[in-house]
C-alpha cells in the first residue's frame, strides 16, 4: 500500500445519489483503488475537484490537478 500511495496516479471522481440513509456524495478513487467518499454538500461549488484535491492531500500528493468529464457524473483528474 505504501508504494501505491507514493506514486502519483489519476484520481477519478463519481457522483453518488442520495439514498434513504445517506446524502448525495462524491467518491474519489485512485487508479490503484484507494478511495474516499465525501458528502456533496461539504464540497462547495466544484465538488468533483474538491473531492480530488482532498484525496490527493490525504495521500500526500501536493500539486495542481485538472479534471475532465469522462462520463456522465464522472471526472478524471491528473496533476499538471
Amino acid at each position: 500500500m505504501e508504494f501505491l500511495q507514493s506514486r502519483k496516479q489519476a484520481i477519478v471522481t463519481k457522483a453518488l445519489g442520495a439514498t434513504p440513509g445517506k446524502p448525495a456524495r462524491i467518491k474519489a478513487s485512485t487508479t490503484s483503488g484507494i478511495s474516499r467518499t465525501y458528502s456533496r454538500d461539504a464540497l462547495g461549488d466544484d465538488p468533483h475537484a474538491e473531492a480530488a484535491r482532498r484525496l490527493a492531500a490525504d495521500l500526500g500528493w501536493p500539486g495542481s490537478y485538472r479534471g475532465a468529464w469522462i462520463a456522465p457524473d464522472v471526472q478524471a483528474f491528473v496533476e499538471v
